[in-house]
């Protein structure tokens, strides 16, 4: 009879185990879920902003890329009567009829800005942004590069001058 109480027993304690809060401890009595996390967030795991734009659609679906040429999961499009929401930025101007309000102040047809979420990009990343925007912390201007396309942003600068700039998150 005691034999057979043994794996019962067992049987209790795994099914209890399995289907309660088992949390295991770390170093510093740490668990999983509060754990520090790395102050270098992976882009698949960033979290979403509160304040993330709803996405609209993108003529044609061309979306301007970065400097290095790949397109990113984290860039969408605003109209340019909005203002970018913080930890975002402006990489090119787009026209988008019938979504977005005109603006007479620019002098151009393009009433929508492509925008790309910065802390998801990693330390060394180069972008290509309209010129009109403020260059954030951690970013710096790479001057004397070109860029991949000087006329991405209608309306950002004044006369025949390029309208974008390169920058590289440094820090």
């Amino acid at each position: 009879m005691r034999r057979a109480a043994a794996p019962t027993a067992l049987l209790v304690l795994v099914t209890l185990a399995a289907c309660g809060g088992v949390s295991l401890r770390g170093a510093r009595g740490t668990t999983a879920e509060t754990a520090p996390s790395s102050p270098f967030p992976r882009a698949d795991r960033a979290p979403i902003p509160a304040d993330r734009p709803t996405p609209l659609p993108v003529p044609g679906g061309v979306v301007p890329t970065p400097a290095n040429g790949v397109r990113t999961p984290d860039q969408r499009r605003i109209c340019r009567t909005e203002s970018v929401p913080r930890e975002w930025i402006a990489v090119a101007y787009v026209e988008a009829e019938g979504q977005c309000p005109a603006r007479q102040d620019v002098g151009t047809s393009a009433n929508a800005a492509i925008i790309t979420h910065l802390p998801t990009k990693s330390l060394g990343t180069v972008l290509d942004v309209c010129l009109d925007q403020r260059v954030p912390i951690d970013w710096q201007i790479l001057r004397g590069e070109p860029v991949a396309d000087p006329a991405a942003c209608p309306g950002a600068a004044r006369g025949e001058a390029p309208t974008t700039r390169r920058i590289r998150r440094w820090r």
